[in-house]
């Protein structure tokens, strides 16, 4: 854990598509919001969640309980989205800069928000990245304190869009090789399973699907027929012998041309 580091999670949004708080969906025996904290914990030492109404702010705090290192930081404007918490936690604090996650990506990868918090310095108010080449996510990204008074100037004109209200001199977006230069090891597949919102009580579905562990079948063959059977029936591998080497000195076991076409079959 490095000192000075700050995430906000943003969790005041109004989840009008899938109507109702992504903050206490459940996942993995607790909800999106406290097992990102969870995941959080060992990277950050400060947390912040940025919450909707003060009615939701005590809902969270009611759910969370005394966590020292978590504090609660009402939105303090009204339906402007992720600009309006992000003002909200540089007038209500001192921090320099931080990272941020929206709740509804409860998968975020930990690392990647560390290395864009480490990379973002002035003139730079903002580093962004692109998952898949083409969206870029303004809730999974790091502002430095400069970035304030650009945001504070786009909302007194009437204008709530992030991208816009800090213009191309002052952002920049990483594409994946440039990401990747600063995670060795990271890739597309990783950062857009990792960086998927969930949005939709059809998303929320398929990422528990796809979280889930699944039981792999192995079953023993100790001749031609029982492979094709155990393959057939539906199991994942099987394990078998041959006539020289193997434990299963009572099974019929395999000659060359038997295990080569049990191969072949398995392998179709």
């Amino acid at each position: 854990m490095r000192s000075d580091t700050t995430l906000v999670i943003l969790a005041g949004g109004r989840s009008r598509r899938m109507g109702r708080d992504k903050a206490f969906l459940p996942y993995k025996g607790t909800t999106f919001l406290e097992y990102l904290i969870r995941r959080a914990n060992g990277f950050f030492d400060r947390i912040i969640v940025s919450t909707g109404s003060r009615e939701h702010t005590e809902q969270i705090r009611e759910r969370l309980g005394e966590q020292s290192h978590v504090r609660l930081i009402a939105d303090g404007y009204d339906s402007i989205g992720p600009m309006g918490g992000l003002m909200s936690v540089f007038e209500q604090t001192d921090v320099q800069r931080f990272v941020t996650i929206a709740v509804d990506i409860p998968e975020a990868d930990m690392s990647v928000l560390m290395t864009l918090l480490q990379n973002v310095r002035d003139p730079l108010a903002a580093l962004m990245f692109s998952a898949d080449g083409n969206f870029v996510e303004a809730c999974a990204a790091a502002y430095d304190r400069s970035a304030y008074a650009l945001m504070k100037a786009s909302f007194e004109q009437g204008s709530y869009s992030l991208r816009k209200a800090l213009g191309r001199g002052h952002v920049r977006v990483l594409d994946q090789a440039a990401l990747k230069s600063l995670c060795p090891g990271i890739s597309q597949k990783t950062l857009c399973h990792s960086f998927r919102n969930v949005n939709t009580i059809e998303e929320l579905h398929q990422l528990h699907h796809s979280s889930r562990i699944i039981p792999e079948i192995l079953a023993p063959a100790g001749t031609q027929e029982a492979a094709r059977a155990a393959v057939n029936a539906g199991c994942d591998a099987v394990y078998l012998g041959g006539q020289l080497f193997g434990a299963r000195a009572f099974a019929g076991n395999f000659d060359q041309e038997a295990l080569l076409k049990t191969l072949d079959h398995c392998h179709l």
